[in-house]
């Protein structure tokens, strides 16, 4: 059997095929039945329950109620949260127009005490315990948060002389953060709240860097 690449077309048609359903599904005002998403695509039924099988496998859409027919009850489909965030949305657009009227308004250095606020906050409450546990399982439970949050984080080890150090190979507020570079207060005071000491911004994305990288060390007993 020939093994199909990215370039087959029938891979592509595929693709192209589950996208178009995923879009019939957002722009219907009720979850849609096989025969519905049949003639709206113009494709088979067996297309149809092809495409739906995969989307359901990625999480993308979901069943609803069965709707009454002339015969047994036809099981109908809508897109899941996971499928409605494949579509675009502007959340760094008004983030950043949010942004700009309070810096506008504020000032930066106002600006800049929001985010470390909003960091604490977040500490408080994704990081309950953490305080409690050794330097470095701390430091790994950190990572392990940080991945939650959408950070692509990993950790340096701790040396001897308990120098940690953590990277992100992402920025979740990347654009924000390019043009308001007071977002980086929020990554800061997060990690500051869970480690319990200063931390030291060594490397940032949003300057030009390849990563953002953080670096603190143990409290003396």
């Amino acid at each position: 059997m020939a093994l199909q690449t990215v370039d087959d077309p029938k891979v592509a048609r595929r693709g192209e095929g589950k996208s178009r359903l995923l879009r019939e599904l957002l722009h219907a005002a009720e979850p849609l039945t096989v025969e519905q998403l049949t003639k709206r695509l113009g494709i088979s039924r067996n297309a149809v329950y092809q495409h739906i099988a995969a989307l359901e496998r990625e999480n993308l859409v979901e069943r609803d109620a069965p709707t009454a027919t002339r015969g047994r009850p036809g099981q109908t489909f809508r897109l899941s949260e996971e499928g409605r965030e494949r579509f675009p949305r502007q959340y760094a657009l008004i983030g950043s127009l949010l942004i700009a009227q309070v810096k506008k308004h504020r000032g930066s250095s106002e600006l800049k005490s929001y985010f470390e606020e909003l960091g604490r906050q977040l500490a408080q409450s994704e990081g309950a315990g953490l305080q409690d546990a050794d330097w470095r399982a701390r430091t790994d439970e950190i990572v392990r948060l940080m991945r939650e949050l959408g950070y692509e984080a990993e950790s340096g080890g701790v040396s001897k002389s308990g120098v940690t150090e953590i990277r992100a190979r992402n920025c979740v507020f990347h654009e924000l953060a390019q043009a308001h570079q007071e977002v980086c207060a929020l990554d800061i005071a997060l990690l500051e709240s869970l480690f319990g000491t200063r931390i030291e911004h060594t490397e940032c994305m949003a300057r030009g860097g390849a990563c953002c990288r953080f670096k603190t060390v143990k409290p003396k007993d």
